[in-house]
């Protein structure tokens, strides 16, 4: 996969990051400009940024003002970066791959898979992905229409994001079983023979699935038992419950019960 390059276009502003802060005494800033975010770090009080990694001057403020490790930062930029949890002195580095059945091609079995990174502070959230990420969108527009949530502080919005990313494995597993009651109803009642094809199709898709479940389920047990102080009890009680329940979902569609 090709690396992420950010750009900037000649003669255009950039795109500014998405930006909420919640002051101790109350006050909300939104999307203000990055040349304030040192300010509001230094004041205290919960912030949440999102940066889109292909614009070049959001991807530069991991460095720039948040002072990110290298190796990190680089990650973000690789499509294919593994997912893992990674501790850094003063910071969390978490990397979570979304799934979902992918709409451009039509190879209704066809999975698109996307990156998301969390860099999670004492005081500060910061998520990056290449472009739209629907789980990050929803978790915002929650935290847009209600900032005194960020109250519970960036890791209770770091949980919302991976809960919600988590989440979206459930249609596809719904997907596949309706796939696999079309294929039953197709064999049995019809003897239809392109259903062959398309019973190995819904294997490779299970075992792609499985690829990506199991490594998302890792880094949630680690957040879950790894004692950390920025990931308290509260999270680490009920972070995995998604994804356990989406693996254990998976388990009776072995390649022998569907080939």
């Amino acid at each position: 996969m090709t690396r992420i390059v950010p750009t900037s276009v000649p003669g255009q502003v950039d795109p500014a990051p998405r930006t909420i802060y919640r002051s101790t005494q109350g006050e909300v800033v939104r999307d203000c400009h990055p040349r304030d975010i040192p300010q509001l770090l230094a004041a205290g009080g919960p912030l949440w940024m999102d940066i889109d990694s292909t614009v070049q001057s959001q991807h530069a403020l991991l460095e720039q003002v948040f002072g990110l490790h290298p190796l990190a930062i680089e990650d973000t930029l690789n499509p294919a970066s593994r997912v893992k949890l990674e501790e850094y002195p003063g910071f969390l580095y978490i990397v979570i791959r979304a799934v979902e059945l992918a709409a451009e091609t039509d190879d209704p079995y066809d999975l698109a898979t996307k990156d998301l990174h969390c860099f999670l502070g004492p005081s500060f959230l910061v998520t990056v992905h290449a472009g739209v990420m629907a789980p990050v969108d929803t978790v915002w527009e929650i935290m847009r229409r209600s900032p005194d949530l960020l109250d519970r502080g960036v890791e209770r919005a770091l949980h919302a994001v991976l809960d919600t990313a988590i989440d979206g494995y459930f249609p596809i597993l719904e997907q596949i079983d309706d796939f696999l009651d079309g294929l039953e109803e197709r064999v049995f009642a019809r003897f239809d023979q392109e259903a062959l094809r398309d019973l190995f199709q819904v294997k490779r898709l299970v075992l792609s699935l499985r690829r990506y479940l199991g490594p998302s389920r890792e880094v949630l047990n680690v957040l879950t038992n790894r004692p950390s102080a920025l990931w308290p009890r509260r999270c680490r009680s009920t972070s995995v419950t998604s994804m356990t329940t989406c693996c254990a979902s998976t388990t009776h569609w072995t390649p022998t019960a569907i080939s």
